[in-house]
């Protein structure tokens, strides 16, 4: 081998070494990266196996409920009777009106005893017909008896079942924190047993949905949902699905759930004793902002202004009146935020409650008998209120009055007897144009004066000092609201 051979062979081999040196280092910096990827994924694989076990330890547990409302027609059976044509020579049913078409809808629920108890909400199978419940393996029953609990948002189902059926497992709701994941178990638009994974955003939501405050997350809550599971990891149900906010325009990731505890609560006492009768008041009450709070001259904004009270109701025999506030329940200060259904909370037939209320710069106590459910007429107001906004007024600019002629009320569906100063304008991209204020609304109270016409209005606010706020209770024909006016 010449000289001219060894160099080039020692050339060669310089070259290998520094590309494998290369590749050496190239390799082991890639190392930690593909070490930190493989991490990840297993992670999240083992997280996956997770919701599954969760998922698998309660989707057994969840069941269909199914309800039908409305005589059941076909729509082309309906239209002949709407025309008085019914082909089978009988009478003809009522008139058919649009508002009447049968409404079916579908819900979920958990079973909670093997016996054949099922735990699902109360507005699920309210003013049903006919209820059924289809368990996971396919058999479908009709309850032998549904007890409710309105207040609460809980009922029970009673199934016919002579074999044990496979039973969810509860958890602790009380120990539900702020970032927990949980998994909701429904049947959302009819698909049954889907699963939805997310956080706790809330643990104890106050809200004016429900007399108990409720468990706020993002897994999904659509409906067909409510009456289902809402689990820990470990499998427990911690929650009962309720609903959502903004359902009606999809899922806008503000799911909500009435905490076990108070549903498997709600559930025993429904199991002793019978449905809970829905106790009401006979007024409408509004929590108090810390804006109007301060305008009151009150320490804190916990408690409920009297917007309404009815005549002949519990609340009008105590002598509770409009513009009182209370301020505590059988001696328990009101926490701000409270929903108003806290005044008849757990409260029983025949009992009473003692109403801590300031009027006039003093505290007084009035007992209000608890004696009956509510009249057919007060479900009519209580179902117009729930409809009506849960915001209230404030800054109240830019508007006037007039007198309130009968004639009139009837046109805006005012009671023939109502009284109060017309509002008649509103100002265009004014505070109370931006607050929704409208033409056509009332004014009933100024302060702590009753106003009947735009006299009493003119008379009570012309000597108002311009720095001073002013509470005013506005008034539509279904509903009622306090606001501050700014001058």
């Amino acid at each position: 081998m010449n000289r001219t051979t060894i160099e080039e062979l020692l050339r060669s081999l310089t070259v290998a070494a520094v590309a494998a040196s290369l590749l050496l280092q190239r390799a082991t910096a890639e190392e930690p990266a593909r070490t930190a990827k493989e991490s990840e994924v297993s992670h999240a694989r083992g997280f996956s196996r997770e919701i599954r076990r969760a998922a698998e330890g309660v989707t057994q547990s969840v069941v269909l409920v199914e309800t039908l409302r409305g005589p059941r027609e076909t729509p082309q059976w309906r239209n002949l009777s709407h025309h008085g044509e019914r082909p089978d020579g009988q009478s003809s049913s009522p008139p058919f009106e649009p508002s009447s078409a049968p409404r079916d809808e579908r819900g979920s629920g958990v079973i909670i005893d093997g016996s054949g108890v099922v735990l699902t909400c109360h507005h699920v199978v309210a003013r049903a017909d006919v209820v059924f419940v289809t368990l996971p393996d396919g058999r479908r029953y009709e309850p032998l008896e549904i007890r409710s609990d309105p207040d609460r948002d809980v009922a029970v189902l009673l199934l016919p079942v002579n074999t044990d059926l496979p039973v969810a497992k509860l958890g602790d709701s009380d120990g539900v924190e702020v970032g927990d994941w949980v998994v909701s178990v429904g049947n959302p638009y009819g698909l049954e047993r889907s699963v939805s994974v997310g956080t706790v955003a809330a643990p104890r939501r106050n809200t004016p949905l429900n007399a108990v405050p409720l468990i706020q997350s993002d897994a999904s809550s659509n409906p067909g949902s409510s009456g289902g599971a809402l689990a820990n990891l470990q499998g427990e149900v911690v929650g009962m699905l309720s609903g959502s906010i903004g359902v009606d325009d999809g899922f806008q990731g503000v799911g909500l759930a009435i905490p076990i505890k108070e549903a498997q609560q709600a559930a025993d006492y429904l199991m002793k004793e019978g449905s809970r009768e829905h106790f009401d008041l006979g007024c409408d009450l509004q929590p108090i902002s810390p804006l109007q709070a301060s305008h009151l001259n009150l320490p804190k904004a916990g408690g409920f202004y009297v917007l309404y009270v009815g005549e002949g109701t519990p609340a009008s025999e105590a002598g509770l009146r409009v513009g009182d506030f209370i301020t505590r329940v059988d001696g328990q200060p009101i926490d701000a935020g409270s929903p108003p259904r806290q005044v008849v909370e757990g409260v029983l037939p025949g009992q009473s409650r003692q109403l801590t209320v300031y009027r006039q710069g003093r505290h007084e106590d009035l007992r209000v008998p608890m004696n009956s459910p509510p009249t057919a007429s007060d479900a009519k107001r209580l179902e117009r209120r729930g409809r009506a906004s849960l915001q209230g007024f404030c800054e109240l600019l830019g508007m006037s009055v007039g007198p309130l002629t009968p004639g009139t009320a009837r046109l805006l569906g005012y009671p023939p007897t109502t009284t109060g100063a017309l509002i008649t304008e509103v100002e265009l991209r004014g505070v109370a144009y931006k607050d929704g204020i409208a033409a056509g609304m009332l004014v009933v109270r100024v302060n702590d004066h009753d106003i009947e016409n735009p006299d009493d209005f003119h008379r009570t606010t012309k000597d108002l000092p311009p720095e001073k706020p002013v509470l005013m209770l506005i008034a539509s024909p279904d509903r009622r609201y306090l606001t501050v006016l700014e001058l």
